[in-house]
């Protein structure tokens, strides 16, 4: 995470605590890791997470969001739905989505479609289900999807057991995937067939047009 202004860093005495439940749940919850993957599914776009790989925490000193990120640390199942950012709350805008969680089917097939990007940075999106993301007939614990490079639209099924997909948005400065910052966050619209994000990565004056994406059912 980057941006947080709660000053619990990520220091050599919690290192173990994340170690155990990266460990325990394959997920890596702040979205700081190095991710090994096939060089044929970058050029596609997809920063995947084969069930096989050791997510490597970043050497460099991180900070979270105190207020949620205890939770993350104990583990996907703890997010039973949708997490709402309460730095925007507290400033009166309301309904800004943090962590989203979406009902979905096990074997149901949606798409993502990037519609527009207004940043120098890389914009993307994370996305996981209990039981994996399948795409191009692998199944990865998660994916990572960059606007610049993932096919459009990028079509996948959920494996789940739980009957939830969740994703957040992403972005890249030049130092590496962030995500979760004391202020991102995306907009939500309800659509007929799926839903429409407009997302933030850093900052309070927001428009929420670093990255708009809709996530749709495929037919």
């Amino acid at each position: 995470m980057s941006g947080a202004t709660c000053g619990w860093p990520f220091t050599p005495d919690v290192a173990p605590l994340i170690r155990a439940t990266l460990a325990a749940t394959g997920f890596n919850p702040i979205g700081q890791t190095t991710p090994i993957s096939l060089a044929f599914e970058r050029r596609r776009g997809l920063d995947l997470e084969p069930s096989a790989q050791v997510n490597a925490p970043r050497k460099r000193t991180e900070r979270v969001d105190c207020r949620q990120g205890a939770r993350r640390l104990r583990g996907l199942p703890k997010i039973a739905g949708r997490i709402l950012s309460k730095a925007f709350a507290e400033r009166g805008v309301a309904g800004i989505v943090k962590w989203e969680v979406l009902p979905v089917a096990d074997g149901e097939k949606l798409c993502v479609f990037f519609e527009a990007t207004n940043s120098p940075w890389r914009q993307g999106i994370w996305m996981r289900c209990d039981r994996g993301i399948e795409i191009n007939g692998e199944t990865y614990p998660s994916v990572n999807l960059w606007s610049h490079t993932a096919p459009v639209p990028t079509a996948f099924t959920c494996r789940t057991g739980e009957g939830k997909l969740h994703l957040y948005n992403t972005w890249d400065d030049g130092n590496g995937r962030r995500s979760q910052s004391h202020t991102s966050g995306m907009r939500v619209e309800e659509l007929a067939d799926g839903w429409r994000y407009r997302c933030n990565d850093i900052g309070f004056d927001a428009a929420f047009d670093k990255l708009v994406f809709r996530i749709q059912r495929c037919e």
